[in-house]
């Protein structure tokens, strides 16, 4: 692999990192990266922990303690450590590490970086999708109130939609949107996805089309 092409792989790397951290670990892995950079354009790059610390304490980055801590902005700190030891095969250290208790620290052993990263992107991915669906189905949880002959609204919790709400439920299971993921819809309801797993119950597409299609029936609050 040419010099360009791991640079380049390094620079995804640590755009993907900065994307789901704070400002200051962000500022902490600029000072990180420019102090890998110029490791790896030496004959004989040093990319231990210590000697990154060192370095990077002098730019005014995290020392050598806080980047051996257990803390997540430690974590990216020493993943982006690990990125830049693996692509230009410089001298690394091996940690200790605890048991993996999740599966970001399992793809994190891994020693193909580009598996590495994209496996990330799909367990990103996985946490959107189950955060969306899991709206969705509170949404549709929520009792809704009926009013007739101008009677006043009874005590039942009022579902809260307005008209971007409606919207975005229309849209997770728009033909536009199943095709996006590889998604489609079972004859039971089910949003099915592309290897052939149920990510959603029995109904749910239903639900769906009664909650957006059947907006008669609803309580919308418009925002003030």
């Amino acid at each position: 692999m040419s010099f360009k092409k791991k640079l380049t792989l390094a620079n995804e790397a640590y755009e993907k990192l900065i994307i789901d951290a704070n400002p200051r670990v962000q500022n902490s892995l600029a000072t990180i990266k420019k102090v890998c950079d110029m490791q790896s354009s030496r004959e004989t790059p040093d990319f231990s922990i210590a000697h990154i610390g060192r370095l990077s304490l002098e730019q005014g980055g995290p020392k050598e303690q806080t980047i051996r801590n257990k803390t997540s902005s430690a974590q990216f700190y020493r993943t982006l450590i690990k990125t830049y030891a693996d692509l230009f095969r410089g001298k690394s250290e091996t940690l200790v590490k605890a048991k993996p208790t999740s599966i970001e620290a399992k793809i994190d052993s891994l020693e193909d970086v580009q598996l590495r990263w994209a496996l990330f992107d799909l367990v990103s991915e996985n946490k959107k999708l189950k955060n969306q669906l899991q709206t969705c189905e509170a949404a549709l949880k929520v009792p809704t109130s009926y009013t007739s002959n101008n009677e006043a609204l009874s005590n039942t919790p009022q579902l809260s939609l307005d008209n971007d709400d409606i919207k975005a439920l229309a849209h997770f299971t728009s033909p536009e949107n199943l095709k996006h993921h590889g998604w489609s819809i079972s004859e039971y309801g089910q949003v099915i996805a592309s290897n052939g797993k149920a990510i959603s119950k029995v109904g749910f597409k239903d639900a769906i089309d009664k909650a957006t299609n059947d907006s008669s029936q609803l309580i919308f609050i418009e925002e003030k």
